[in-house]
């Protein structure tokens, strides 16, 4: 599976074929480069792995790494625009139709809500939409200009909504270690003392790839669950923007929700839905002071970790007090059943794009602004050819970054791995070279 192979792709009954062969044939071309953590969710769910290797395919192509490739350089120097500010909007109210279409009482809840908190509030597409279709007052927290990241500015036609939005220029991160400056929580007048109706949490995929390590933005994603959770209204809704990589991290902040809500639901907008995040709208905060201690105090040892200790640019981390929830069949089950859904979604928006790029109608890019694509159930329609595929055993060797791990384990037992799935993926000839694939 290198770019010589995908190079030969013509359409996308190619790219479906190679993604069978891969499952049925060689699986460890994926799940070696997966922790063990993962491999069960990898073995449980159909989706997860077709969409994994998908994603592999994707990445291969040459035109499609180009693109992204100055994506990502253009997202780095570029600023947020009113368009941008729009397009969160629409990604807002889809996120409202598609929860209340599953739980018809969700935009009633919006309707009597008095009060919302907007952590990473910038551009301002979600809370401009709250504020135009309820009457809720609203305070946001966004990093301030002298931070210098790119892409989150706040936009000016908020302003006009000043009356009803207050916004703090803050590092949500800094609120969360309780270094705030500019806010305090007891006295501040649009502080409601009962906690806010509904908290927004989606700072962290503002952040352009590049832009920070990708470990600032685990640890913002827990700074943000931090300060939910302490300001939240008993009854409150929480939407919170969350991977959708089954890391232990994201597991354990998916238990933290399972356990203080009465329902939690996974969303992914049409026009995002070639991303690697969704929307986890989380309903009825029920937890009393007791599991509340209990949850804030683990969120604030996991960021002291990240305080004190070099972890360098991962996608994931060893979590220094792993919960017993996220281990067990339980939490495995939930998760599946929590993020098939969006899984499903963002494989039916890559495998589009793909054709596209196969037809030579599409340069493979994935423009600023994700278009907005009809997503055809095309796993329903798939189905799973494999049903008995045997569970995947683990080549990580217990770690948990399989970016790093060529300096964990030896690589020349890794490259004969990978070389005698190649060679079965490949049908390569008895008595062909054995020199290594490149």
């Amino acid at each position: 599976m290198d770019r010589d192979t995908v190079s030969r792709f013509k359409t996308i009954a190619d790219v479906d074929a190679q993604i069978d062969s891969v499952l049925n044939d060689s699986p460890i071309l994926i799940t070696s480069k997966l922790s063990n953590f993962e491999l069960p969710f990898f073995n449980a769910s159909p989706a997860l792995r077709r969409l994994l290797v998908l994603k592999e395919l994707y990445r291969l192509h040459d035109t499609v790494d180009r693109t992204y490739t100055e994506l990502a350089r253009l997202n780095r120097s570029r600023t947020a625009t009113p368009s941008d500010l729009e397009d969160f909007k629409k990604a807002f109210q889809e996120i409202v139709k598609i929860t209340t279409n599953r739980y018809p009482a969700f935009r009633l809840v919006l309707d009597q809500a008095r009060h919302f908190l907007d952590l990473g509030c910038a551009p301002g597409g979600f809370a401009t939409w709250l504020l135009q279709n309820t009457l809720m007052h609203g305070v946001g927290i966004t990093l301030p200009p002298s931070a210098s990241i790119p892409g989150i500015s706040v936009q000016g036609s908020l302003q006009s909504l000043a009356p009803r939005f207050s916004v703090y220029e803050e590092d949500v991160c800094s609120i969360a270690r309780g270094q705030s400056t500019s806010i305090n929580w007891d006295t501040t007048e649009h502080i409601p003392p009962a906690g806010f109706d509904l908290v927004i949490a989606n700072a962290a995929i503002m952040l352009a790839e590049g832009a920070v390590p990708r470990t600032k933005k685990i640890d913002l994603v827990y700074a943000q669950l931090l300060v939910a959770l302490e300001h939240i209204a008993a009854g409150g809704t929480l939407v919170l923007s969350l991977w959708m990589r089954p890391f232990d991290w994201v597991i354990d902040i998916i238990a933290i929700l399972r356990d203080s809500f009465d329902s939690v639901y996974a969303v992914k907008p049409r026009y995002q839905a070639k991303t690697s995040f969704a929307y986890i709208v989380c309903q009825s905060y029920k937890a009393n002071a007791d599991v509340k201690h209990l949850h804030l105090d683990h969120i604030r040892a996991i960021i002291c970790y990240f305080n004190r200790t070099a972890i360098g640019d991962v996608d994931t981390i060893a979590l220094p007090h792993p919960s017993e929830a996220v281990a067990g069949q339980a939490i495995l089950t939930y998760v599946v059943e929590l993020f098939t859904p969006v899984w499903e979604r963002q494989y039916d928006a890559i495998r589009s794009n793909y054709d596209r790029v196969l037809q030579g109608h599409g340069s493979g890019a994935c423009p600023r602004v994700h278009p907005n694509q009809r997503s055809e159930s095309t796993l329903a329609r798939i189905g799973n050819k494999n049903p008995q595929m045997p569970a995947a055993r683990s080549t990580a060797d217990h770690s948990s970054d399989w970016r790093s791990r060529s300096a964990q384990r030896d690589v020349t037992q890794r490259q004969e791995e990978k070389n005698i799935g190649y060679k079965k993926l490949f049908n390569t000839p008895k008595g062909a070279s054995d020199r290594q694939w490149r």
